[in-house]
């Protein structure tokens, strides 16, 4: 026994105890770590569109520069929202506001796009964001998952913009775990996983683990520099002269123009809709449920958060709008008013100017807000229009 001690179990240990500190070593040694001095520039020379929407920014780099290019232009509105941007309506604000008030708008997003996928977007961008006049629509919707899907997060959060954020030293080391522990539990749901993807997990996998965790901190070094450069202005001569608007006029106007065109049902939804999504062969239609996550745990809440902070952080001129879910289709609405009452404390805390739509009442409801169950219809849309002109023009 004392033989197997001696020449067995004992150098075993010695082995292992100098090959953990040969690792270490090794570790903090800046030779395992390659510097990477490449410079990726991304430029454009294209006129700007000033009254766009953009759904996605998979297709091109040059889109990553059109947002780039809002929010760097002071003078015109970045708008962020979801599903309800591709809404067909005459009123929507970037139609809308540059016909009527001559004001750049230029809006980012289609379904799916939520808070986290907008952060990364500003957080990679953050340097624009002083001054930059930036408003969110946010969804209720958005608060009964369990935060941002990953097919929407790869879409917006694009490659460019996590080695931007992994290369920015101003950026916190619990931001960057915040997302890599997003990206570790989300892992499953990635097919190809990128070089900066894998950066974020590591980053997180090894926080615990001093030595490591440092280790992969460090490799930030071997990323590319990412490099925007917009030789590009708008072209504003497709901006229209100001006019004069009598807001409550036109609100009373084109709602009473959507009600007296509803003949199929009684829940303010447009025919189209009802007929084809909701209508049973009884002529009913079949209510549905919100059920937002408890705002104890519900991870779109700390995005939103988590947000707010950065739009604050960078003296950004940001606004939130809270769209409004039809309470004539939906029970249970009700379930997302805990959470509202923490985004409006938030927003109130930190004066940042919002628009509340939400309502879990059907006395209070307007007909004609929602063109559908939860996408705004004209009504709603000018509601957005008088918000963002008296917010950021008038």
């Amino acid at each position: 026994m004392k033989n197997f001690l001696k020449y067995h179990l004992l150098p075993l240990i010695l082995g292992l105890f100098i090959a953990f500190f040969v690792a270490i070593i090794l570790v903090k040694s800046p030779l395992l770590l390659r510097k990477n001095e490449k410079t990726k520039e991304v430029s454009t020379t294209k006129k700007l569109n000033p009254n766009s929407c953009l759904a996605t920014l998979v297709e091109n780099e040059k889109q990553e520069l059109e947002l780039l290019a809002s929010l760097q232009e002071k003078q015109g509105i970045t708008l962020f929202g979801s599903s309800e941007l591709s809404v067909d309506s005459r009123f929507i604000p970037f139609t809308y506001l540059p016909e009527k008030k001559g004001i750049r708008v230029n809006a980012f997003g289609h379904a799916f796009q939520q808070n986290f996928a907008i952060y990364c977007q500003l957080l990679a961008l953050k340097k624009s964001l002083k001054n930059a006049k930036v408003c969110i629509i946010l969804s209720a919707s958005w608060f009964e998952t369990e935060g941002t899907n990953m097919e929407a997060f790869l879409e917006f959060a694009r490659p460019n913009f996590l080695k931007k954020i992994i290369r920015d030293q101003s950026i916190s080391l619990d931001v960057k775990n915040y997302i890599g522990e997003y990206l570790f539990k989300n892992s499953d749901k990635i097919e190809n996983s990128s070089q900066s993807i894998n950066y974020f997990i590591n980053l997180y996998k090894y926080k615990n683990i001093p030595f490591l965790n440092e280790y992969f901190f460090k490799k930030w070094k071997e990323f590319d520099k990412i490099a925007y450069k917009v030789n590009a202005t708008y072209d504003k001569s497709v901006l229209a002269d100001a006019v004069e608007i009598d807001w409550d006029k036109e609100m009373e106007f084109i709602q009473k123009e959507f009600t007296s065109k509803i003949k199929s049902n009684k829940i303010f939804v447009n025919d189209e809709y009802f007929n084809q999504y909701l209508k049973q062969e009884d002529g009913g239609f079949k209510k549905g449920n919100l059920l937002c996550l408890p705002k104890e745990s519900n991870r779109e809440l700390e995005d939103f958060k988590l947000l707010v902070q950065l739009l604050k952080q960078e003296k950004c001129k940001a606004s939130f709008v809270i769209q409004s879910m039809n309470p004539h289709y939906y029970n249970k609405l009700e379930s997302f008013n805990p959470v509202l009452e923490e985004i409006k404390k938030l927003l109130e805390k930190e004066k940042l100017p919002y628009l509340n739509l939400f309502t879990a009442s059907k006395k209070k409801y307007e007909g004609g807000t929602l063109t559908d169950i939860m996408h705004f219809g004209d009504l709603g849309w000018l509601k957005v229009d008088e918000f963002l002109y008296k917010t950021y023009a008038k």
